[in-house]
């Protein structure tokens, strides 16, 4: 899978960050169902990082979660899986899918 951490300074001076994973399977797809649209080929820029490891988007999903400024997006099974590990709250049963490819979001403000 693929992982990407984009930070950003706001205008306080305080950081923002979005962790965003994508299952490698899944990257440059447009999948569609019905009126749900995710299209991971124009967008692939925001998911395609570096390639890891599940252990390793384990540790990012870790770190991640610790920070309070830190949002997340999981794209695809295995990216999923990873976040409901870090995450034990997280129930992946739940989670929304296009195409079967399921997609969460973790949004922390």
């Amino acid at each position: 899978m693929y992982a990407k951490k984009h930070v950003k300074t706001i205008d306080d001076g305080s950081k923002r960050s979005v962790l965003a994973l994508c299952d490698a399977t899944v990257l440059g797809k447009v999948l569609e169902e019905g009126k749900v649209f995710l299209d991971l080929k124009t967008n692939a820029g925001f998911y395609n990082g570096t390639l890891v490891k599940p252990l390793q988007a384990q540790t990012m999903l870790e770190e991640a979660l610790v920070d309070a400024h830190c949002s997340i997006n999981a794209v695809g099974e295995k990216s999923v899986s990873c976040l409901a590990n870090a995450l034990p709250s997280f129930k992946p049963e739940k989670t929304k899918s296009v195409q079967g490819v399921p997609h969460a979001h973790v949004y922390r403000v």
